[in-house]
């Protein structure tokens, strides 16, 4: 009893740190999806104050507000401050990726295939963002804008369902996981309810000025741009691009390529090189297209120095703009943080989970919508409750059932690299939300990684090997006050294997225990082994090399085992030493 008393003083400290951190990270990510959402509805709403005539800004509100008033700005010099917003992530990715390949050939290509599915769904998010900014957020209620955003998982969620129906006819064609009706019957619900959702939304703006096919086009787009089987896709690497033409050397840099992907690497990062370069040369095109087509503004004017020397901190939609851009940057490293430091269900998971539902009750609630947002987006007439909600009910329900299904049951292990987090690098602050929930690399989409990694989990072995030689006591006391804390401190690990290893250099003469390796045996007895405990005499052993000792020490009885070299049987020295514990562990422990 008194051991488990000890476990449960020793384990509580941890577990409400671990809490707070999670909290923390849960707290951050929500404030940075929640304000990014806000942020890209109002700047909408500027533009649309500031550009059309058709559309109503509301009565003046007595409640207070934060959003100032876009009548009488220039609507260029809003476009650009979208455009800014586009390009900065984009720039961002292209930059790391151009940093961490640094164009050698040591970092996969993408092949062919992979590169024009890459292009393709680049396009495809470049062309849905910008007329779901400039057309679907500027012309439609608030609510109904929130409601196509949060319609963007739907792709993803048919494809999942197809998936599940594709196994159960043809079980053994897949090569993953056994068929699951339980599975399948989940995504017919999601599936059936997002495109009802959908269909009622996109039949709520029938009579919207900017059409009813903006909102539901802009929406599919996205959604297909951003699917996990096609971000998936686009990371497949080409083995012939690490190959020389010398044809001696393409069998090894074929197998430096396989190990290449055995470590976590692959086509990602080059082929977000080129999409992401792709992006930066497109968008500008773009929205210069859309602005002169859609009669948004004059494109001469928006690109001229006056309209961009007028993006200063005293414009009405600075602040959306910068809140935009610092909370995409700082939700997307937070939730990188969150995955790799196994706080992932609270600080990752579940803002996600209530991602889905903070926009849409902030358009709902008056007072809070007009304090945050333009009063255009506040503007509900009596018939769109009917539709919007029931809409936002289906869709809610639906993308809770993605994100629990495909985001909170595929856990991260502990410092995982970014590509074993995410399909690709880089990041969109538009729809922060949507992108690391359709990005995120789960158990249906990258099954294989998750069990090669709870293999591992379940196999690997962890050795702390340490040299000794003539050191002090006190020397000696630090080192074994540092194993205690480790074999007391293994509850996160629970399913690795530890041992502890010291090799003590002549550490015995004759087959008895030298007054050094005495002097820390006597340490080891008083320091790391319980009073009383049997265990506390550790066991001798007669090796090749000397005389070894053996104890299990701490709350999770981890082995320590003290290695004493005699001169006369094995070469002295620390650098031999180490010689030694390697071939040790590589020889024989490890097999």
């Amino acid at each position: 009893m008194r051991k488990e008393d000890k476990q449960q003083d020793i384990k509580l400290p941890f577990t409400v740190l671990k809490v707070l951190v999670s909290v923390v990270f849960f707290l951050g990510l929500l404030f940075c999806l929640s304000s990014g959402k806000v942020s890209i509805i109002s700047i909408s709403g500027c533009l649309a104050q500031a550009g059309s005539d058709n559309v109503a800004t509301g009565s003046n509100s007595d409640n207070m507000t934060l959003v100032q008033n876009c009548e009488g700005q220039s609507p260029e010099t809003v476009i650009n401050m979208i455009f800014i917003m586009m390009m900065i992530p984009y720039t961002i990715t292209f930059l790391r990726c151009l940093w961490v390949t640094g164009l050698k050939d040591i970092h996969p290509w993408p092949t062919g295939r992979a590169l024009v599915l890459g292009l393709a769904t680049s396009s495809a998010e470049v062309f849905g963002l910008l007329l779901f900014m400039l057309k679907v957020l500027t012309s439609v209620e608030g609510i109904t804008g929130v409601l196509f955003m949060n319609n963007i998982y739907i792709v993803q969620i048919l494809y999942q369902f197809i998936y599940e129906v594709y196994k159960l006819i043809w079980p053994h064609r897949t090569g993953e996981r056994d068929p699951s009706w339980k599975w399948m019957g989940i995504f017919m619900v999601a599936s059936v309810l997002s495109l009802g959702g959908l269909v009622v939304t996109t039949y709520g703006v029938k009579d919207s000025t900017a059409g009813w096919w903006i909102g539901l086009i802009s929406t599919l787009l996205l959604s297909f741009a951003w699917s996990p089987a096609l971000q998936k896709q686009q990371s497949v690497s080409s083995t012939r691009s690490m190959c020389s033409c010398d044809s001696q050397d393409r069998s090894n840099n074929s197998k430096d390529a396989s190990l290449i992907n055995k470590t976590g690497e692959d086509g990602g990062f080059n082929s977000s090189l080129l999409t992401s370069l792709w992006k930066v040369l497109l968008t500008p095109a773009t929205i210069s297209l859309f602005v002169w087509y859609f009669q948004i503004g004059d494109v001469s004017i928006m690109w001229s120095l006056k309209s961009w020397s007028n993006i200063t901190p005293d414009h009405p939609a600075f602040d959306e703009m910068m809140i935009n851009i610092f909370c995409g940057l700082g939700g997307y490293l937070l939730a990188i943080i969150a995955c790799s430091t196994n706080a992932y269900r609270i600080g990752f998971a579940l803002p996600l989970l209530l991602g889905n539902i903070d926009a849409v009750l902030l358009v709902f609630i008056a007072p809070l919508c007009e304090t945050f947002l333009p009063n255009a987006a506040c503007q509900i007439d009596e018939i769109s409750y009917y539709l919007v909600i029931p809409a936002a009910i289906c869709i809610y329900i639906a993308n809770s059932i993605a994100v629990w299904s495909l985001v909170a049951q595929s856990p991260t292990g502990i410092l995982e690299k970014r590509s074993q987090i995410f399909l690709l690098p880089g990041y969109n602050s538009m729809f922060l939300e949507q992108w690391l929930v359709l990005s995120r690399r789960t158990k249906f989409n990258s099954r294989k990684q998750f069990l090669r990694r709870t293999k591992n989990l379940r196999n690997a072995c962890v050795y702390v090997c340490s040299t000794m030689y003539h050191e002090s006591e006190e020397e000696m006391e630090q080192l074994l006050l540092s194993l205690r804390g480790i074999a007391n401190d293994l509850q996160d690990e629970g399913q690795r294997h530890f041992e502890s290893h010291i090799f003590f250099d002549g550490g015995c003469n004759n087959g008895q225990p030298t007054a050094w390796a005495q002097q820390l045996i006597t340490l080891i007895e008083k320091t790391v082994c319980s009073v009383g405990d049997d265990a506390a005499f550790g066991s001798r052993w007669d090796t090749p090399y000397g005389l070894q000792f053996s104890w299990t020490i701490g709350l999770k009885n981890m082995p320590l085992i003290v290695h004493l070299k005699a001169k006369s049987k094995v070469r002295s020295g620390k650098r031999w030493s180490q010689v030694m514990y390697m071939s040790y562990i590589l020889n024989f422990s490890g097999k």
